[in-house]
């Protein structure tokens, strides 16, 4: 393949990323300012603490709008201490969806259409023309929940992240043993009670778990489909490259299988990784620039247990324990 043909490849897989994680913050956004924001629902994420800030504001008797302000303070706010503890190139991969989410955000949520009213506004009062319902925010919960999983499953197909509080779950994984899908479900729940304890609404408060509960089952359908890890086998000439990559940047470790072309004949080294799937773009991406010409399997794993992943348990040593302890205890 000529250099010209390998750059041009690159450079049309680069616009599909970003592509994809254009339209992953567009949907995000329209999930969040026009049936999530509006409905005071606390779902979990940055979008969470600017409702409740928003709400503390409204009860002063202010009128302000606040929500898409606090988001854009918090985004920026998480990209410098991204940058400082994740470095540039974990950065890097952030910005981009950390202003073009916050942008659409402040469109759906400020930009008047017919009658002066933000299109989160006008579906708002259009929803409930008949009154308030709660069966109508729970459609309200389940809808604004799908759009945002789906917008957050796109981005990660892109290679993107969300930014915001995502940026927390990478830093704790990164130098504890609590992973990031534990750690980020801990702040989201913590986030969803806080809101049902301030806005003491019961109801809203379940609709908003129902919300986020959605959201999760969205990415799980679009984007994960039932693995979280990934093994990557690649052949190439350039495996010292790779592994530095993976070690520095990945902060993850490799194997080198020595192996030998069938048909060439020729020694070859294989680098076996394994990571979560959220970082398989990032790693092709690399791997497109670094090596054009090396041979990349992915394959899917339902899990990977040991250092870095999860930890190899065994579930029967309690058992035999406590029944060792039980027959001592007889013998005595």
């Amino acid at each position: 393949m000529k250099a010209s043909d390998e750059r041009k490849k690159y450079l049309i897989g680069l616009a599909k990323n970003y592509l994809l994680i254009t339209v992953g913050c567009f949907v995000l956004a329209a999930g969040a300012a026009i049936f999530i924001t509006p409905n005071s629902l606390v779902t979990g994420g940055l979008s969470s603490i600017a409702i409740i800030v928003q709400y503390f504001i409204n009860k002063s008797g202010s009128t302000f709008m606040a929500v898409d302000l606090v988001n854009w303070a918090l985004q920026l706010l998480f990209l410098g201490i991204s940058f400082i503890f994740l470095g540039k190139h974990y950065t890097i991969r952030t910005v981009y969806s950390s202003l073009v989410y916050p942008l659409f955000f402040s469109l759906f949520y400020r930009l008047p259409l017919a009658g002066g009213m933000s299109i989160g506004n006008y579906v708002y009062s259009n929803m409930y023309a008949g009154g308030f319902d709660y069966a109508i925010l729970l459609l309200a919960g389940i809808f604004g929940g799908a759009l945002v999983g789906t917008g957050v499953a796109t981005s990660y197909a892109g290679g993107g992240t969300t930014g915001g509080l995502d940026v927390l779950s990478v830093i704790i994984a990164k130098h504890t043993p609590v992973k990031e899908g534990f750690s980020s479900f801990l702040m989201d729940g913590s986030l969803v009670l806080a809101g049902l304890f301030i806005m003491k609404d019961i109801n809203r408060g379940l609709i908003g778990i129902l919300s986020a509960a959605t959201c999760g089952l969205l990415i799980q359908i679009v984007y994960v489909r039932g693995s979280s890890f990934i093994i990557a086998d690649v052949i190439t000439e350039k495996p010292d490259e790779i592994r530095k990559y993976v070690e520095t940047e990945m902060d993850r470790t490799t194997t080198i299988i020595a192996a030998k072309g069938g048909y060439t004949q020729q020694d070859k080294p294989i680098v076996r990784v394994a990571f979560s799937r959220r970082e398989a773009q990032p790693f092709k991406s690399f791997i497109a620039r670094t090596d054009p010409h090396a041979f990349v399997t992915l394959t899917t794993a339902s899990m990977i247990n040991g250092e870095g992943f999860v930890p190899l348990v065994d579930k029967n040593h309690r058992k035999r324990k406590k029944s060792a302890k039980t027959e001592e205890k007889g013998r005595n």
